[in-house]
């Protein structure tokens, strides 16, 4: 997954930089959707969401400062896994009223 990603990138350096924040950082991201979620496909369709949405930011990203970058992902994570619940649940109701 990580070849896709790099090549939405411009720049070997940018190429460089997201690999290196891909590895350190994908299993942290996980666990974050993973207690958000609760489910192990969810999780991973999350992290594989958030490194896209880095991926297709990297231009605007401060990549000289990684706790910007990080904030933006650890931010990423989170929206994008409850917004995932909060459509299943909107789903569910209306499932609900359909019965």
């Amino acid at each position: 997954m990580l070849t896709q990603y790099l090549t939405l990138l411009e720049t070997e350096h940018g190429r460089e930089v997201f690999a290196k924040f891909y590895q350190t950082h994908r299993n942290e991201i996980y666990h974050k959707a993973y207690m958000i979620l609760h489910n192990t496909q969810d999780a991973e369709d999350m992290v594989q969401e958030t490194f896209l949405s880095l991926a297709r930011n990297a231009d605007r990203m401060p990549i000289s400062e990684p706790g910007k970058v990080w904030f933006y992902m650890d931010t990423v994570v989170k929206n994008k896994s409850h917004n995932l619940l909060k459509q299943r649940e909107m789903q569910s109701i209306l499932s609900m009223e359909e019965s």
